[in-house]
Parts: C-alpha cells; structure tokens; sequence
C-alpha cells in the first residue's frame, strides 16, 4: 500500500513513512510512564510511530487497557486503512482499534470521535479528551500544498498574536502544529515530534523557537550525525522533545548529534542504553553520541553574534567568553553599490 501512493501526492501532502527505528527512539525519548500514559499520533500516516507506542505497552499493560491508551488519526483515508493494519495485534483482536479521520488542526479535548466494537461491529463514540503524549512525524508540506491550511495558519496567530508572539509567512506548516496541540496534553505532558530541521538556520526558525519556548520545555534537539534519517526523501529531519511544565529561566536544552546510523540500534540494549542517555543528558558513549546542553539566555547571546540554532550541536560556548565587538562600531558597511554612483567603475581616459 505505501508503494501505490505516487510521489507527487506525498509531496503535496507531506506523507513519508517513519523508519522503524526512528519511531522506537522517538517512543521511548516521548513516554515516561509507559503502563498508564494515553498516547496520540495525530498525524499517524503509516502508523509505525503509533505501532512503536503499542509494542512498548504490550509488555506492561494489560491488552484492554491497552485498547483504551492508544489513539491514531489522520485527514487522509488511506493513512488510517494502512494504520488499521499497523495496530492490528493477536492479542488485542477483539478489542477496538482507537483510530479516526481528522485534521489535526481541527483536534479538540472536547471532540466526539466514532470507534467500531469488533465484537458486534457496532459504532460507538467517546470524547476525545487530553493526552499525556502526543507524538508524530509531522508532515513536511511543499509551498504548493499549503493554500488548504490558510485558514489553519490564521486561528494560530491568533492563538500567538495573544501572547504578543508571531510566525513568519515563510514557515513550514509544522511549526503551527504544536501550538494547535498545546490544549490538547495534560499538565507535565510530553509531545515528541519529528520536524524538518530548517527552522535551524532561518528567520522564521528563530520567531519558531522563541514562541515554541513561551509553551515548552524544550528539553532535546536531537538530529543523525550518520546521515538522512529518511531515505526517500532529501528533507533533513530532528527529534524534538517538548515538555509542557511550569516554564523556568534556567532550563535546559540538550542538543544531541546520534553519531552512529539508526540500523546500529535495532536490537533493545541499544535502543536503551541510547535513549537513556539521551533522556538523563549524560554522557557515557561519545561513539554513539554528543550532547550540548545549553539555556535559553546563552541561545538569545549566540543571536545577537548572528549565530543559529545548528551553533548548539558543537561544544560552542567559548564563544561567548571572547571580548568581541560588532564591527559596526569601527566601519559603516555597504553591501553592494550602483556603479553609475561609483568613479572607480568609470575610470577618466588618462587614469
């Protein structure tokens, strides 16, 4: 089934499969009590993000508790079929598979949304309600595919216009996802998405990090050191883990460089040791991994050097330390000159 969809429409759509691995580092970086935490993917494509979340509970949990801990949608159709198949479990066969048809900027805690009874095939209703993660590989739309979010983009910024906060009109269409989910997880809840690492070198990734900071703890920027994550596509991607808590001036970001290819950590010992380390931010293998813890305060210095987000995966806070000056208080700069304003282009005939 993922093989029939044409290019061109997961290109429009933002739809690219989530490597397996990837979606069972993203789980155990995301869940912090795996038996009782209601999980959502509410972009869940081809359901390998939320088939990770099901797999680290059928260990703990029993399986109707289970049924009722995992939630899936999507707006897309097909998304939802191929996800039915990813949830589908022995164990659970008789229970209801929590999955729904839904845009994820219209997700609202108070949504009724209809779920099918396996047992007499009956539909039955329940409200959505919060979350305590809500994890995804949010999609990656191209400018083409964005006309059909306009009015999406407007009720964020009014929600950001609110708190005296903005995005560029140059943002990716994820960077309004999180706030669309902000109401929808509970208090000390977690939401791990997977996002284009653009917003780490750009205008709008600046305006993108100072709103997501005045909603979250942005606790861990992680990104491959040991090549693209997604291998039928050119988008470069990072692991963002954001924690909704009472917001402090001195917490931490860990950004982390996984040094070693996601195929290296297919078996669980590695999976855990890697995740571990990555979740206390403590160092014990510098082959697999680099970790730079940093503040928001020695962030906003690094700006005003005109130095971005992607500074942080390097051990860079000697910067800071050095006596520099703009060299704006020695010189006035020009870029660039008309040259008809210039004798140095129109020499004189004796020059």
């Amino acid at each position: 089934l993922e093989t029939t969809v044409d290019v061109s429409v997961r290109k429009l759509r933002g739809q690219y499969p989530t490597p397996n691995n990837l979606a069972k580092l993203l789980i155990e970086l995301s869940v912090k009590n795996p038996k009782d935490d209601r999980v959502l993917d509410p972009c869940s494509g081809s359901g390998t993000i939320i088939r990770a979340a099901l797999e680290q509970k059928l260990k703990i949990t029993s399986k109707e508790k289970i049924s009722e801990l995992i939630f899936a949608s999507d707006q897309d159709h097909q998304a939802n079929q191929i996800t039915t198949f990813a949830l589908i479990h022995p164990e659970l066969i008789r229970l209801p598979i929590r999955i729904f048809n839904q845009d994820v900027f219209s997700l609202d805690s108070n949504l009724y949304v209809k779920f099918r009874d396996p047992k007499d095939g009956k539909e039955f209703s329940e409200k959505l309600d919060n979350f305590d993660v809500i994890v995804s590989n949010l999609p990656f739309i191209s400018q083409s595919g964005r006309d059909q979010y306009k009015s999406a983009i407007k009720n964020v910024n009014n929600i950001l216009s609110y708190h005296h906060l903005n995005l560029s009109k140059k943002s990716d269409i994820s960077a309004y996802i999180p706030f669309t989910l902000y109401d929808l997880i509970n208090q000390n809840g977690t939401l791990g998405i997977i996002i284009s690492n653009s917003w780490l070198g750009t205008d709008w990734g600046d305006e993108f990090y100072n709103a997501l900071t005045k909603f979250y703890h942005l606790k861990s920027v992680i990104t491959s050191g040991a090549g693209r994550w997604f291998q039928n596509s050119e988008v470069v991607t990072n692991i963002l883990i954001l924690e909704k808590v009472e917001l402090q001036d001195n917490l931490e970001t860990d950004f982390i460089v996984l040094k070693r290819p996601l195929s290296d950590i297919d078996d669980l010992e590695s999976l855990n040791i890697l995740s571990s380390q990555i979740r206390l931010g403590t160092l014990h293998d510098s082959e697999s991994l680099t970790i730079h813890s940093t503040t928001l305060n020695k962030i906003k210095k690094f700006k005003k050097y005109g130095l971005r987000g992607t500074m942080q995966f390097l051990e860079c806070d000697w910067i800071l330390n050095l006596p520099l000056k703009s060299l704006t208080t020695f010189v006035e700069i020009y870029r660039g000159e008309r040259r008809g304003w210039n004798q140095m282009f129109y020499p004189s005939q004796s020059h």
